[in-house]
């Protein structure tokens, strides 16, 4: 009998230690709700007061779940106090009630426990609806606005830091200025029209004080379609082995105007399937010549990159003429010796195609002695077609792999990029000259330096190049308008920089018209001949791999930035070992890579 009076009176006590302990946790719940319903209504732009709600909820949910922990602690308590008072009784049925009861005390807490953990669990979709209910409320100016400054904070390569990119990155501070800051200050001003949106955005991005960083109004991104390597205006990413829309399609495009959009995901193209592909791949199926058709089969899925959707069919004729910047002849020197002379006067998307064709008419027509590259007045264009042209010259990859060009991104690294060529060489023996000036420039100077430094061709020039060894992205912003912003510098293979210097000719002098020059024995290519023997060529790379196309192991584990996975892809190279540790990227801005 004591020991089941016993028995009543602990339960009572558990009853109130229960009600006593778990009510402030439940009003601890209902707090950090409160908090996640603040943080819905607030403005997307106001940062500050979304992470005060955010962090009042966290609170909350810290103390629920502490109130709870001490809820059963002390059940626990109140268990062992009950089976010492069992073991004293000698009535084994009063005890075993006892037990019970005490037994369903621990119970009771644990059910509150597991509450307070499905709470927990249910926390971060909870506050990721929260997320998108407030940037859904932002207002379509500052959502345009907030693209511009988001593209400067993932990329930017700020190079006016004398401690370094990487402190300004670790800053998150730009030329001086805190982007956090500026961002703050800018959620706050008032954008009464699309004009006076991107007037600020110029005004933004004059404050990172570089030349090549600009805004580009709807009309002149659209000129960019010369850099389209589609023909149909989309820009394809890779994510998890499938192939997305990364961009909207050019305004006026064959993409648009058949209704496809970013986030699509490729199916097929021309009834060949994408997945397992790279970006290059699926690039060459789209190329044709315009006014041919082309049929594409995509997937929309109402979730961001989703595997299941409605299934889109689209057949699309290919309404962007890209101009064949390369003019080529045979000419017949003094001395008899035939020169195939190429004369390219930018990098678009049909540059690689142009110089393929021209090395193939010449193997047509008998074969020459030498080739002279005229790169005189080019200002660059695409890094593309300055890596794909290096290959079709070079050696396939092998184990002692040549380097075509090193990119430093904003995280302070050099990354070697290996680029096998998807035709194969063409000619790899026939002595080469690349003829430069100061107005050569950018991808010019990637392609005449790493021809140079391989030792597959001698650059003659009056002076250096232009000496721009900068890398912009070119990216679309959702109303058609777009951002170019400085992503990377590059180095040629032997670590040589560019930026500021140029590519020194190996023969200085002025060789006028190209044509004449190889005509009346001006050109000196008996000399340059001699220059490439005597060169040496750098040592492999420590972290080439033996078949090229891949991104050195010793970098891929840590610290890239988006900018070098995104030039990685673009560049064709392979993903990470097998076996690495490093992540994608949950979001990563689609770009193509245009050095102009």
């Amino acid at each position: 009998a004591g020991a089941v009076e016993s028995a009543g009176g602990m339960q009572t006590f558990r009853r109130g230690v229960l009600v006593f302990l778990t009510l402030p946790a439940f009003v601890s719940a209902f707090t950090g709700f409160n908090a996640l319903n603040t943080l819905r209504s607030t403005h997307a732009s106001s940062s500050l007061s979304s992470r005060v709600a955010l962090g009042a909820g966290a609170e909350g949910l810290a103390r629920c779940g502490f109130g709870v922990s001490y809820a059963l602690h002390t059940s626990d308590s109140a268990h062992s106090a009950c089976r010492m008072s069992a073991k004293n009784d000698k009535e084994t049925f009063p005890g075993t009630i006892l037990l019970s009861r005490c037994g369903s005390s621990v119970s009771t807490a644990a059910l509150s426990l597991a509450f307070a953990v499905n709470l927990f669990v249910g926390m971060p979709a909870l506050a990721e609806e929260a997320a998108e209910n407030t940037a859904a409320t932002v207002d379509p100016e500052h959502a345009l606005l907030n693209e511009a400054m988001g593209l400067v904070e993932d990329h930017f390569l700020d190079l006016s830091n004398k401690d370094g990119v990487v402190d300004s990155v670790n800053k998150h501070t730009y030329n001086g200025v805190l982007w956090p800051e500026l961002k703050s200050e800018m959620d706050a001003t008032k954008l009464r029209d699309r004009g006076a949106t991107h007037n600020k955005i110029k005004k933004v991005l004059s404050k990172l004080g570089d030349r090549y960083t600009r805004f580009l109004q709807p009309k002149d991104f659209a000129k960019l379609t010369k850099y389209d390597v589609t023909g149909v205006g989309v820009l394809l990413v890779e994510k998890n082995s499938n192939l997305y829309v990364g961009a909207p399609p050019l305004a006026g495009s064959a993409a648009e105007a058949a209704g496809i959009k970013k986030g699509d995901r490729v199916v097929e193209i021309d009834g060949v399937a994408m997945q397992g592909k790279s970006p290059f791949e699926g690039t060459e199926m789209l190329q044709g010549v315009a006014g041919s058709q082309i049929k594409m089969k995509l997937m929309r899925s109402a979730k961001p990159e989703g595997n299941s959707g409605a299934l889109l069919e689209v057949d699309m004729k290919r309404s962007i003429t890209v101009e064949d910047p390369v003019k080529s002849q045979i000419v017949v020197a003094k001395d008899g010796r035939k020169v195939g002379y190429m004369k390219m006067k930018e990098f678009n998307a049909a540059c690689k195609r142009g110089v393929a064709d021209a090395v193939e008419k010449f193997k047509a027509e008998g074969g020459v002695s030498d080739m002279v590259l005229d790169l005189r007045g080019n200002p660059g264009g695409v890094l593309e077609g300055s890596l794909q042209i290096a290959t079709l010259f070079m050696d396939e990859p092998k184990a002692s792999d040549r380097t075509i060009v090193y990119v430093m991104d904003r995280n302070g690294q050099e990354e070697p990029i290996w680029l096998k060529s998807k035709t194969g060489p063409l000619d790899t023996a026939t002595p080469l000259i690349v003829l430069v000036d100061g107005k050569s420039a950018s991808a010019s100077e990637v392609l005449a330096g790493s021809l140079h430094d391989n030792c597959r061709a001698a650059v003659i020039g009056k002076q250096p190049s232009f000496g721009k060894g900068l890398i912009q992205g070119a990216f679309p912003l959702s109303d058609g308008s777009g951002v170019i912003v400085t992503v990377a510098k590059y180095l040629t293979p032997k670590h040589t920089e560019i930026q500021g210097v140029g590519v020194t000719p190996d023969l200085k002098f002025d060789p006028g018209d190209g044509v004449k020059a190889i005509k009346n024995g001006k050109l000196k290519i008996e000399e340059a001949e001699n220059a490439v023997k005597m060169c040496q060529a750098p040592p492999p790379d420590p972290a080439s791999p033996k078949l090229g196309g891949g991104s050195a192991p010793a970098a891929a584990g840590k610290g890239r930035s988006k900018t070098d996975r995104t030039l990685e892809k673009l560049n064709g190279r392979q993903k990470a070992p097998a076996g690495s540790t490093e992540k994608e990227p949950e979001k990563e801005g689609a770009m193509s890579v245009v050095m102009r």
